[in-house]
């Protein structure tokens, strides 16, 4: 931590259970302007999502018996990105963004792409 002020407040440590830690990180996930949402439609069942992403499901809905609707909030394209990388590796499934999103994060993609292949 390089930006961290001392407030001279002491805590006590303690242990923290699994659950504690999920809801923990549940709510971390909500600080910070979401300047720009995708929706994710994933082609699994809810509850092989939720499965394979614990805390980060939070928001996931289903989508009809075999899909996933997961809102992937973000402060901009590139994070969208971040976000639906975390995708199981082959697993189908499609983006719901605005126009404007959509072609900040197809820039982003293309530049990254075109790096990969120099």
């Amino acid at each position: 931590m390089r930006a961290a002020t001392p407030l001279r407040v002491g805590f006590a440590p303690r242990e923290l259970s699994a659950a504690q830690v999920e809801e923990l990180v549940a709510v971390a996930r909500t600080w910070g302007p979401q300047t720009r949402d995708a929706v994710a439609v994933v082609d699994l069942p809810l509850a092989e999502f939720k499965a394979a992403f614990g805390a980060w499901a939070s928001g996931a809905e289903a989508d009809g018996p075999e899909r996933t609707s997961w809102p992937v909030g973000a402060t901009s394209a590139r994070d969208i990105a971040y976000g639906l990388s975390w995708l199981p590796a082959g697993t189908l499934h499609r983006v719901e963004l605005d126009d404007a999103a959509r072609e900040e994060l197809r820039e982003s993609l293309r530049g990254m792409l075109a790096a990969l292949d120099r």
